[in-house]
């Protein structure tokens, strides 16, 4: 299986664990392959699962928290945009196999 892009937005002045606990969570987490904090409030990660599976996982540690789980697709175009580091698109754009784990930012 292929694994999707995604992109796990919270409220991080309402996130109700220290930001080092979430980032242990989705570093550990059954559900996701790869991931990169692109800034306080944002995952980007890549999952063979989908946008359900990774909510369920994120639910008991995101209480009280809004949250929101998309799947990005890239069909062609300019579907993918934004102001971030250009590693960071090259690594989002990237297969599972061609790259280590993570891409750390902070």
């Amino acid at each position: 299986m292929t694994a999707g892009r995604f992109v796990i937005a919270y409220d991080a002045s309402k996130l109700p664990v220290a930001e080092e606990v979430l980032t242990a969570f989705i570093k550990n987490n059954k559900h996701v392959l790869q991931w990169s904090k692109i800034f306080p409030g944002a995952y980007l990660v890549k999952s063979e699962s989908d946008a359900r599976d990774i909510t369920n996982s994120l639910d008991d540690l995101m209480v009280r928290c809004n949250f929101i789980v998309v799947k990005i697709f890239k069909t062609g175009g300019n579907n993918w945009n934004g102001r971030l580091p250009k590693d960071v698109w090259s690594w989002f754009a990237e297969s599972v196999d061609d790259e280590s784990q993570v891409l750390g930012l902070e």
